[in-house]
């Protein structure tokens, strides 16, 4: 019988240890030499604002046929979605402060359409993904352009920019030899005594371009980017109106050279 005894004051001091007591709203772990409070989480609460149905049709450009299985969301919130019937209608609930959907569908290009106040039934044509993308999830909101350089066999980059870039930036090439690199005008020839030319910046540091400066052999230019190896150049992208960023500076435009680095990948044997 002492012996039961003492398994049973065992079990009860064991239990005792492990035992967790509940204090107003923390939780406390009490053992033998200390207690250790642990604050639970806040419960965070998603606000509800009035919504107003939007409906609408989905179709194939060329064919005229209903797209089923396209993915219909407000845009700049994944909250409120909904997906196209089987005749390419949908039903979608949306705040009533939204102004736009995004539309959404494999081999097609993804759209925003807005969102008008009347009963109107919208009407969104789809088209092929073979033409050049407008639009993604988010609007963007400085003028840019951006170009991936691959396999290039330019000495500089400026032969690049020329190439796939020619809509978005005016480039000239100064002299016919290898290495002389390029003039280049973003929002064109705004000045005529002044330097035109744009803000270089590669990997985040500004690069002083020397436009003004002489050189020791009187019509010869100083190009920077010929000590850039364009096989090292990941992406070009060009902002038009970076002045928020870049102050005065960027008033002609900025050019940024992003250089190739490693990326993370998941591991194969």
């Amino acid at each position: 019988m002492r012996r039961y005894s003492i398994l049973l004051l065992s079990f009860l001091s064991v239990f005792m240890v492990t035992s967790v007591m509940a204090q107003d709203d923390d939780v406390v772990y009490t053992t033998d030499d200390e207690s250790v409070a642990v604050a639970k989480k806040p419960i965070v609460k998603i606000p509800t604002y009035p919504t107003m149905e939007v409906k609408g049709i989905c179709i194939d450009a060329v064919s005229k046929q209903p797209l089923p299985g396209v993915l219909i969301q407000t845009l700049g919130d994944a909250k409120y979605t909904a997906m196209t019937d089987d005749d390419g209608t949908f039903t979608i609930k949306v705040p009533t402060f939204a102004t736009a959907l995004y539309v959404h569908s494999p081999e097609f290009l993804s759209q925003q359409v807005g969102i008008g106040r009347g009963d109107a039934t919208l009407r969104i044509e789809m088209l092929s993904d073979k033409f050049s993308p407008m639009y993604d999830k988010t609007t963007r909101v400085e003028a840019s352009a951006t170009a991936k350089v691959t396999n290039t066999t330019s000495q500089t980059i400026e032969t690049d920019i020329e190439n796939i870039l020619g809509a978005d930036v005016r480039t000239v090439t100064r002299s016919g030899g290898p290495g002389y690199g390029a003039a280049m005008f973003i929002r064109g020839m705004n000045s005529l005594n002044a330097n035109a030319q744009p803000l270089f910046v590669v990997d985040g540091i500004i690069q002083d371009m020397q436009q003004t400066r002489s050189t020791t052999h009187y019509g010869d230019y100083t190009n920077l980017l010929l000590n850039i190896n364009p096989e090292d150049i990941e992406q070009v992208t060009v902002l038009k109106n970076a002045t928020a960023l870049y102050g005065a500076k960027g008033a002609n435009g900025v050019v940024l050279i992003e250089t190739k680095r490693g990326h993370s990948m998941a591991t194969r044997i």
